[in-house]
């Protein structure tokens, strides 16, 4: 509805625009990432040969759900999908941030306040024993609950009905 709207309104190259770039962005990122990933992984055989390994795994991990989707594409129960794909990019997001503000305070930018009491962490889900990195992924947490309690649940589609399946029954029924 909205695309048609937009349509409607700034006529089809104001979308055609908005796709375009939309697929240039993801296009430029990807560069980007495998610009640093060839700078900091490629200056030795092994690592340029485990950067060339990840991309095979990657692109055969990608072909395999992307069969998987197209197989079951008309079961698979869309707004499921993408509130489990929310939270596990949730999740991501709050270890790349405890990853960051460590990688910032090995280069000596943050200062870091060890907590004793946290052992050694948990490094591979990007938590460190440290005031800093807790600080910011309970502010992200904090956030996300916050937001949780605002938003109505009638607008995340818990407890109300979907406007576009009332359509759907009442052009079958």
């Amino acid at each position: 509805q909205r695309a048609r709207r937009g349509i409607e309104l700034g006529g089809q190259g104001t979308l055609a625009l908005t796709a375009f770039l939309a697929v240039y962005r993801e296009g430029a990122e990807t560069s980007l990432l495998y610009q640093a990933l060839l700078g900091s992984e490629g200056r030795t055989h092994a690592g340029l040969l485990g950067l060339a390994a990840g991309i095979a795994v990657g692109a055969a991990m990608l072909a395999m759900i992307a069969a998987i989707v197209r197989a079951t594409s008309v079961r698979l129960p869309m707004q499921l999908f993408f509130k489990l794909s929310g939270v596990f990019l949730f999740l991501l997001a709050i270890v790349f941030a405890g990853n960051g503000v460590f990688e910032l305070q090995n280069a000596g930018i943050l200062v870091t306040t060890n907590l004793g009491w946290m052992g050694r962490g948990l490094p591979w889900a990007g938590v460190f024993p440290n005031l800093q990195v807790v600080a910011v992924q309970g502010l992200l947490l904090l956030g996300a609950f916050a937001a949780w309690l605002v938003v109505p649940r009638s607008a995340l589609g818990v407890g109300a009905a979907n406007p576009a399946s009332i359509k759907l029954a009442a052009k079958r029924g």
